[in-house]
C-alpha cells in the first residue's frame, strides 16, 4: 500500500499488532521477512520436557500452529528444534537439548520468498525457522503461507508469459488493465513492422510464385506456437531450479532435439497434404524444409533467452509469450522467403 494507507491502518491497530506490522514492513517486499510469523514457540536448551509441555498447555492460544518447539539460547540464536511429536513421547526429566533435531534447513529474512517456497518444497518442511546474518531466530514461515506465495509466483509468471502482468486480478478496472497492457502491444506493432518489412524484402519472389503467400501464415504460427511451448518449458525448469542441475548443453540439446523431431513431423505431414491438395512438388519441398529449419531454429532461440535473461537477475518469464511469438514469426518468414527464393533461382 502507499505510506498514506499504511499509516491510517496501522494507526487503527493496538500498540502489540502495531510494533509487529511495522517490523514486518521493515523487511523489502516478497523477502522471507515480509512473510514470516512472529508468533513460534520458543525453548531454553537446559528446559525439561515436562516445563515445555506445561508451557504449551497454558500458552496455547498464543499461536495459531504449533509444529515444533525451537530451541535458542541466551542470544536468541536457534541451536536447533523439537517436533511436537518427539516432545510428547519423551521423558519428563529430558533437557530439550538432549532431543532437539540440530540439522535445521533455515532461510535467511533476506531470501526472496519464491527461493522459500522451493526449499520447502523440496525437503517437504512444514515450517522453517527465518534467521538473521547471527543465525538470531527472528520468525518462521508455514506451509500454508508458502501455498500462498505459490499462488501468487505462478500468477506472476502467467501474466509475464502472455505480457499480462498485472491484470490477471478481476478487482483490476478496464483503465488499468489497458494501461498496463497497452505497452507491451505498441512494442509488438513495432516489431510486427519488421515482419511486414521482411515479406516486401521478399517481394519478386511473392509476385514470381503468388502460391507462397498462402503458406505465410502457416509457417508464422507454426513458429510462434513452437517458441510459446518452449518458452514455457523453460520458465518453469529454471523456476523450479532444474535448469541448474541439468546445465546448459543438456537444456539446449534436449531441446533441439525436440525441435529437430516436431520440425520433421509437420514437415513431412505438410509435404503430404501440399502434394495431394496442389500437386506441386517444389512447393511442398519449400515449405516442408522451411518448418523443419524454423522449429529448430525457434527452439533454440526461445531456449538460450530466457538463460540470458536469468543471468542478467531478471524474471526469465519477462520473454513473454507475444514477445516471442512475434520473434520467431520474423525468423520463420525470412527462412521460408530464403529457400524459396534460392530454389526459384535454381
Amino acid at each position: 500500500m502507499e505510506e498514506a494507507d499504511q499509516q491510517e491502518i496501522l494507526s487503527r491497530l493496538s500498540p502489540t499488532k502495531r510494533r509487529y506490522m511495522e517490523e514486518l514492513l521493515q523487511y523489502d517486499q516478497h523477502s522471507a521477512g515480509s512473510i514470516m510469523r512472529k508468533e513460534f514457540v520458543r525453548g531454553a536448551p537446559e528446559d525439561d520436557v515436562n516445563m515445555m509441555v506445561e508451557k504449551l498447555k497454558t500458552d496455547t492460544t498464543t499461536y495459531e500452529a504449533v509444529h515444533f518447539v525451537y530451541v535458542v539460547d541466551d542470544d536468541q540464536q536457534l541451536i536447533g528444534l523439537v517436533a511436537l511429536r518427539d516432545l510428547l513421547i519423551a521423558d519428563d526429566s529430558r533437557k530439550l537439548k538432549e532431543i532437539c533435531d540440530t540439522s535445521v534447513h533455515t532461510v535467511t529474512v533476506d531470501m526472496d520468498q519464491e527461493q522459500v517456497a522451493h526449499i520447502m518444497q523440496d525437503y517437504d518442511i512444514i515450517a522453517v525457522p527465518v534467521v538473521g546474518a547471527d543465525n538470531e531466530l527472528l520468525g518462521i514461515i508455514t506451509v500454508d503461507d508458502i501455498i500462498d506465495i505459490m499462488e501468487f509466483e505462478a500468477t506472476e509468471d502467467v501474466g509475464e508469459l502472455t505480457a499480462s502482468r498485472g491484470t490477471t486480478d478481476m478487482d483490476v478496472s478496464p483503465f488499468g488493465a489497458a494501461r498496463k497492457r497497452a505497452p507491451w502491444i505498441m512494442l509488438l506493432m513495432g516489431l510486427g513492422l519488421i515482419t511486414a518489412n521482411v515479406i516486401g524484402a521478399f517481394e519478386e519472389t511473392l509476385e514470381s510464385v503468388v502460391l507462397l503467400s498462402f503458406f505465410i501464415p502457416l509457417v508464422m504460427d507454426a513458429a510462434g506456437n513452437t517458441g510459446t511451448q518452449s518458452l514455457a518449458v523453460m520458465v518453469r525448469t529454471i523456476s523450479t531450479g532444474e535448469y541448474q542441475k541439468h546445465g546448459l548443453w543438456r537444456t539446449l540439446g534436449r531441446e533441439l532435439g525436440a525441435g529437430v523431431m516436431v520440425g520433421a513431423a509437420s514437415g513431412i505431414t505438410i509435404i503430404i497434404l501440399i502434394l495431394v491438395f496442389y500437386q506441386e512438388l517444389w512447393l511442398a519441398f519449400i515449405v516442408g524444409i522451411s518448418l523443419l529449419l524454423t522449429l529448430s531454429v525457434a527452439t533454440v532461440i526461445v531456449t538460450i533467452m530466457p538463460i540470458i535473461i536469468s543471468k542478467l537477475k531478471i524474471d526469465p518469464a519477462v520473454a513473454s509469450g507475444p514477445f516471442i511469438t512475434t520473434l520467431n514469426d520474423i525468423i520463420g518468414l525470412f527462412i521460408y522467403f530464403s529457400i524459396a527464393t534460392s530454389l526459384l533461382q535454381i
